[in-house]
């Protein structure tokens, strides 16, 4: 029988999803993404974490097919050149 992952995911405003395992553990995915990906934005405080964790986070379930599935998501969009 195949495991249903369920994970707890934002999307960053540069487009970028983050992930993790649960709410807390994102506090520290959202602000390892600012430091690194954002450095010319004031590192958050707590509490503003806190609140776009709480209202902009959301669950996502990877529910794999078969026994191959890689329990990779399929991303849309345009196609890369």
């Amino acid at each position: 029988m195949n495991e249903v992952i369920k994970v707890r995911a934002l999307r960053c405003p540069c487009g970028t999803r983050l992930e993790a395992g649960h709410d807390q553990a994102m506090h520290d995915v959202l602000r390892e993404h600012i430091w690194h990906e954002h450095p010319q934005v004031e590192p958050p405080t707590d509490e503003q974490v806190e609140e776009v964790v709480s209202s902009a986070s959301y669950g996502v379930l990877y529910v794999p097919v078969d026994d191959r599935d890689g329990l990779e998501e399929e991303g849309f969009g345009p196609e890369p050149y």
